[in-house]
């Protein structure tokens, strides 16, 4: 294994700098003067740059608020089909979902006389919706209705 020397100004360089560290945390108020009684030459810009931070800050990588959204997956599925086929009806399919990411599902049920209008918040996986609506085409009478939808409502999370 190859170790890549210094030159002695570099490794003095590098002692100075460790150097001006340590004793900047031992005693912030008294370290550059003690540094200038070691090295007279030594200046106050010297000791500024020696107590600079050398390595990049990490990058934070931001997370996509989309993902929460119930309906982004049927879209990334979507989308990958049409990656796959060239398929342009996969993907109007998933531009008609992307602007409608962030609305809340509205399931409207009719029953002979009566209209069902449940809201769900947006955040509810849309295949949870879609088994709720499969649910509701096989409830006849008004109380199939509501004890499918008590059902549901039970097991997502509203908020």
């Amino acid at each position: 294994m190859h170790r890549e020397r210094f030159s002695p100004e570099r490794l003095r360089l590098i002692r100075r700098l460790r150097r001006a560290r340590r004793l900047y945390r031992k005693m912030p108020l008294f370290a550059f003067d003690l540094m200038r009684a070691e090295d007279p030459s030594y200046t106050y810009e010297e000791f500024v740059d020696d107590l600079r931070l050398r390595n990049k800050p990490k990058v934070r990588k931001a997370k996509d608020q989309a993902v929460s959204f119930g309906r982004y997956y049927r879209i990334r599925k979507l989308l990958a089909g049409y990656h796959a086929s060239g398929d342009t009806e996969l993907l109007l399919a998933a531009s008609k979902l992307w602007q409608r990411l962030r609305k809340p599902y509205v399931v409207v049920a009719k029953l002979k006389d009566e209209r069902f209008e449940f809201h769900f918040p947006p955040k509810v996986p849309i295949e949870r919706i879609e088994t709720f609506t499969l649910d509701l085409r096989h409830c006849k009478t008004i109380a199939q209705v509501q004890e499918c939808y008590r059902r549901f409502s039970s097991t997502i999370n509203l908020y």
